[in-house]
């Protein structure tokens, strides 16, 4: 099953994320849930330290679906780069009126019949765990999240 959601920013006037990018995530939650609450699909969820399952995650296990909005700076090479060896900046912010469409294709067990539900949110943090971690800031966390949009939508299985 394919699913595509249109994220469209019906703003104006600034990217989101917006001002430090490389800080801040912006990111779709998408669960896939059948009659009986079993996960189908999930997308955007977090790992065992709050982390988003990306190259950053400290676990092997990674969320290739993942839409996250969040900028990586990077080296003259190509790889990541910190705030001082920086020599570009990747930026997949979502710009004013702008639609993106993401793709998930997942399976949905042959047999099942019933209402699929999908739950989506888009959410944001100013800054990824990690970070703080990383330069031993521990006692700031957990950074707070904004759900900024949230649809539920069923799709009915006959």
């Amino acid at each position: 099953y394919t699913l595509s959601l249109h994220d469209a920013l019906p703003i104006s006037g600034h990217n989101v994320p917006s001002g430090v990018p490389f800080n801040r995530q912006v990111w779709l939650s998408i669960i896939v849930t059948d009659n009986a609450q079993d996960i189908l699909f999930s997308s955007g969820q977090f790992d065992a330290n709050n982390d988003l399952m990306d190259r950053y995650s400290e676990f092997a296990e990674r969320d290739s679906f993942l839409f996250n909005a969040q900028a990586t700076m990077l080296k003259a090479d190509g790889s990541d780069a910190s705030v001082w060896n920086a020599a570009s900046l990747d930026n997949p912010s979502i710009k004013p009126g702008e639609t993106r469409i993401i793709n998930y294709r997942f399976d949905i067990p042959s047999g099942t019949t019933g209402d699929i539900t999908v739950d989506v949110t888009l959410r944001f943090r100013s800054f990824a765990p990690y970070l703080f971690r990383d330069i031993g800031l521990d006692s700031l966390l957990p950074i707070p999240i904004i759900d900024m949009n949230t649809e539920t939508f069923t799709i009915t299985m006959q």
